[in-house]
């Protein structure tokens, strides 16, 4: 299916955003939806904290050049750096998200299914209540203590 942006893709980018708006609205964080080159929600923490937020949504994990079976996640062609303040990682067939600072954040990410947990995107959500959120690196020690 073409969607209007030429994007096969598009409407599950879509539906990435809105279950992490749904999933913010839950905890009192103001979102709204604007699907801007950089930014997809400007949100507004119950704590007064404004930030921009960029959702990368994969359907399901896949295996990439012999590498183990992990979820993967890339900017468009072109965009050399995060403009947005956080990133979410959705995987979209467990409907579990990733909130991630982007400080220092690669452009392109790939994140093993084992750390999409109940268990740690609640974690994640609570520390971005406090704002800043988590690094990659602290998520990746947190899913290794998790288990």
């Amino acid at each position: 299916m073409k969607t209007l942006l030429g994007s096969e893709t598009h409407p599950l980018g879509t539906s990435g955003e809105y279950l992490v708006a749904s999933k913010f609205e839950r905890l009192g964080i103001k979102t709204e939806r604007v699907d801007r080159d950089e930014d997809d929600l400007w949100c507004k923490s119950p704590a007064g904290n404004f930030f921009t937020v960029e959702v990368k949504t994969s359907q399901k994990p896949s295996v990439e050049e012999k590498r183990t079976t992990q979820y993967s996640f890339g900017m468009k062609h072109g965009k050399t750096m995060w403009k947005s303040d956080v990133a979410v990682f959705v995987a979209f067939d467990l409907e579990r998200i990733i909130v991630v600072s982007t400080k220092n954040l690669s452009t392109r990410v790939r994140i093993l299914p084992s750390v999409f947990t109940q268990s740690i995107e609640n974690k994640l959500l609570t520390q971005l209540l406090k704002f800043p959120p988590y690094s990659l690196e602290e998520i990746k020690c947190l899913a290794q203590s998790d288990k």
